[in-house]
Parts: C-alpha cells; structure tokens; sequence
C-alpha cells in the first residue's frame, strides 16, 4: 500500500511540477498538495469487519452463540490479527457488532445497516443458517468476503465471497452411516431435539441409514427442556422398539438437548436404559 502510495505521489510531482513551473505563483500550493498526498502514505488504514450475531434471543438453538458468550473471542481475534501483523504495519482490524436476533429480517437489516454507515469490508455471517443465507446473497452482490462460523443448514455452493470454518450438516450426516457400517450394526435409533436445527441433521441422518439399508428402529423428537424423567421414558423406549440390545443412540444428538446433566450420568443411563450394561459403581434413582 505505502508503496503504490508513493509512485502515485511521484507521478503527481512530475506532472505538477511542470504545469506549475510556468505559473511561478502556484508552486507553493502543488507542494502544499503533494505534502499532504505524502503524509496519507504513511497514515494507518482501518479495516472494518461486521460481525453479526444473536444477542440473547430466546431461540433454543441459538444459545450456544449467543454474542454475551462469543463476542469477546471476537475482540481477542481481532487483537491477535493486529498484535502479530498480519495484514502488514499500515492496516489495522477494527470490527463492528449489530444483533441478528436468528432472525432473516433483523440480520439482513443489520447487515445493510453495518454496510452503509460504518463502511464494512468484510463480514461474519449470524450461525443461525436462514440468517446467514440472508447475509450471504447480500454480501455477495457487494462482492465482500464472508465467513460462515456455522451456517450448518446452508449448503451455498456458487457464492464466491463466502467462506466455511463448519461443514453443511449435508456433507457431515454419512458420518453416522459410516460408524454404523464400521462396527456392522444393523439397527439405530435417532433421538433429537425438536428445532429446526437438529431436525435438520436427523432427517439427513435418516436419509443417509434408509439409502444403505440400515434399520431406523425409533425415530422421535422432544421438547426442550428434557428432564429426566423424560429422558428415561425414551431410553426404555428405545430398548423396547429397537432390535434386541444392539439399539444404538447417537448420544451427540441426544446430549444436545441434556444442559442439566452431565456427560458421565447421560452415558451410564444410556447403558442401562438401553440394556447395555449395568454400572458397578454407580447408582442412579
């Protein structure tokens, strides 16, 4: 930049110092002018980056991304970026917050909005995926570059400006398959919390089972929250509709659904609700 900054200078300077030499009068102000052009040369650029996310709303799958959680790894970032130099000593990253509540509407208000008054040159696109794909065309059209931190449901392959550090839940969703074939199981059942989100994923799940002929024994969707009362019923009810004691729970999916149990209690009533084994030095009521 400071460089390409400085030819430009010099290209002035030739052509103005010509034109001014034959009006003796002016000179002082074409310097005056290329003395100011010069300084802006060594000036810092800012460069800003939108980032849009929900604040607190009230979607359950939005919670894990909340901005109260999330937004001081952004600042973090940003300083390491500016700390180590990596855009080079004369830019420096600044970022813009506005909330996109998980709402198509609100984010792609938002992004307008971060666009036109605090001219952004890049952004990151709200997890929640109807959002994020507002987001996108909007960027795209601007030809600003994008990242998507999660956007599981968008599977947006033609937009150029747009960037992934998350896998569509369409390219992630044979993984199940794969375990099941691994392990030669025959028989799964698929237990997931009713929202978009995880209904997204257990359908392609499902999708992918029916397609290499493995048996989806039970699938079902809760509300959340899931007590445990509830999640003993299906766990016993996973054990009566699958087949025999080889009915496998996709424990990820379940847990997601669980914030008031730990990973450890899930697991062993899993195993003996499931009738795979019993725990010897734990008892659970």
């Amino acid at each position: 930049m400071g460089h390409i900054c400085l030819l430009l200078v010099t290209r002035i300077f030739n052509i103005s110092a010509m034109k001014a030499l034959s009006y003796q009068k002016d000179i002082f102000a074409t310097y005056f002018v290329l003395f100011l052009l010069f300084q802006s040369c060594n000036a810092v650029v800012d460069l800003t980056m939108g980032v849009l996310g929900p604040w607190n709303t009230s979607s359950p799958d939005a919670f894990p991304f909340w901005a109260t959680r999330t937004l001081g790894a952004v600042s973090l970032a940003v300083d390491e970026i500016n700390n180590a130099g990596i855009l080079g000593d004369d830019k420096l990253l600044t970022f813009a917050y506005k909330d996109s509540d998980c709402d198509s509407k609100q984010a792609s208000g938002s992004t307008v909005e971060l666009y036109s008054t605090k001219q952004v040159s890049s952004y990151v696109a709200p997890p929640c995926s109807t959002p994020c794909r507002s987001v996108s065309d909007l960027t795209d059209f601007w030809q600003n570059p994008t990242i998507a931190w999660f956007c599981a449901e968008t599977e947006r392959t033609n937009d150029k400006y747009l960037v992934r550090t998350y896998a569509p839940f369409s390219s992630i969703s044979n993984i199940a398959t794969i375990t099941m074939e691994y392990y030669k199981w025959t028989s799964a059942s698929i237990i997931f919390p009713s929202s978009n989100t995880w209904e997204s994923l257990a359908f392609h799940i499902r999708e992918h089972l029916d397609d290499n002929n493995i048996d989806v024994a039970w699938f079902y969707d809760y509300h959340q929250p899931l007590s445990l009362d509830k999640a003993k019923e299906i766990l016993q009810k996973v054990r009566t509709v699958s087949h025999g004691k080889m009915a496998h729970l996709f424990y990820k999916l379940f847990r997601s659904g669980v914030r008031t149990l730990s990973k450890e209690v899930i697991r062993l009533i899993s195993l003996r609700e499931s009738g795979q084994g019993t725990p010897h030095k734990h008892s659970i009521k």
